[in-house]
């Protein structure tokens, strides 16, 4: 009865993560849209204004009002969508003292995990300078999509913390005899908590 419960728990995850990582990966392609709809829109106001089917001043003042709102609701919701973007180095480390300190099992944030179930978790561990409680813009908890990072891109949930040593670096939690391996210049930023669930109810 135990095990059936764990087992429908662990589905539960899967498929919120499932989702999780296709608001992501959509948010990312209106990204795009939104920056393309930007020169868009400049390029439509500049035929505006040279165009000579305008008889009224008035007029195109009106429509370069309006273009220019849209230029900053354009603007506004790409800010929206990159809440705290940073450029970090990705690494990863394993469930082993050789990784961490003597409870690999426990996780800074207090999670308690499974060190043979790793591969069914989906959680980061970010240097000390990222974290809120050393003044950075990231907290125990938070989504955040990382993006080029190869096969590891998606969504990932922050749990852990990095040795002092290390800044601007983020390592993903892999399974016991993952080979080692590092990403250059990769990008994260965190998800609004709020959006991602209404999202996920709708």
């Amino acid at each position: 009865m135990v095990r059936t419960r764990k087992n429908q728990v662990d589905k539960k995850m899967k498929q919120f993560f499932a989702k999780l990582t296709a608001i992501a990966e959509a948010r990312i392609n209106r990204k795009h849209q939104f920056r393309k709809g930007i020169l868009t829109t400049l390029a439509v106001f500049i035929i505006v204004i040279g165009s000579t089917t305008f008889t009224h001043w008035e007029e195109v003042q009106r429509t370069t009002q309006a273009l220019l709102g849209e230029v900053a609701s354009l603007r506004t919701a790409i800010e929206d969508m990159n809440q705290h973007e940073t450029l970090v180095t990705a690494t990863m480390y394993k469930p082993h003292p050789a990784y961490t300190d003597s409870t690999p099992d426990e996780l800074a944030d207090g999670t308690k995990i499974n060190i043979y179930r790793v591969q069914e978790y989906r959680y980061v561990a970010l240097s000390r300078d990222l974290l809120k409680r050393w003044g950075g813009p990231f907290d125990y908890g938070d989504f955040i999509v990382v993006e080029n990072a190869g096969d590891h891109s998606g969504v990932w949930q922050v749990k852990d913390t990095m040795a002092e040593r290390w800044v601007y670096r983020l390592d993903f939690l892999m399974p016991l005899g993952s080979p080692p391996f590092k990403y250059e210049s990769v990008t994260i930023r965190k998800q609004n908590h709020k959006k991602i669930l209404a999202e996920l109810k709708s």
